[in-house]
């Protein structure tokens, strides 16, 4: 079964946008894994603004490094108003996370367009790209800038799916949760593999 971290909570306060080559990267840093996971999609409440812009969602670990980016995809024009964005989910690459690791998660927009995002009306964000050239695609962004004038601070929603790796095992007469573990060359050790269960004749993936 799926689980989710980060800013689930609506981001309908207020709204941002960023335009012509500037901030193309807008993220939220300190989130953490809370769990041994395969991140699977994330979510981004944005959208392009006054015309589509190609836009791909983004992962980042506690250093700035860039871990997994969505396919390009182009949202729908915002309203350029409080609640005027739409929630973005994306696929993304199975990718790994230590329980605690904390990540950023956010978007990158193409530098000749436009997007708008939700905040709420505490917290904030980061920006990457703040001088110079934006990128023709997502990158590491290092340490990104916090939120700060004349931008409206706050949290946006982003947030990523993931699948617990753990699974559930009998041991003592109770059961407890242990990471998956494979035998390999005569010893048995902790992976991060896929789990799958035969339900209602076809395979599930649960872990």
């Amino acid at each position: 079964m799926s689980s989710t971290f980060g800013l689930t909570g609506a981001a309908t306060f207020g709204w941002n946008t960023s335009g012509l080559n500037t901030d193309c990267e807008i993220m939220v840093g300190g989130l953490t894994c809370p769990e041994l996971a395969r991140v699977q999609t994330l979510s981004v409440y944005m959208a392009s603004h006054g015309a589509g812009v190609s836009t791909r969602l983004c992962m980042w670990d506690s250093s700035g490094n860039l871990l997994a980016q969505s396919g390009a995809f182009t949202p729908a024009v915002g309203t350029g108003a409080p609640g005027g964005q739409f929630l973005q989910t994306q696929t993304i690459p199975d990718t790994v996370l230590q329980s605690g690791q904390q990540v950023f998660i956010g978007f990158w927009r193409a530098p000749a367009g436009a997007a708008e995002w939700g905040v709420a009306n505490a917290g904030s964000f980061n920006i990457a790209c703040r001088t110079g050239l934006c990128a023709a695609g997502p990158g590491n962004i290092g340490a990104p800038a916090l939120c700060a004038g004349p931008y409206l601070c706050g949290n946006p929603q982003a947030y990523a799916t993931y699948l617990p790796i753990l699974t559930w095992v009998g041991r003592g007469g109770i059961w407890v949760r242990e990471q998956t573990q494979i035998g390999r060359s005569g010893a048995w050790s902790g992976q991060a593999v896929p789990v799958f269960v035969g339900r209602a004749g076809s395979w599930k993936q649960i872990g």
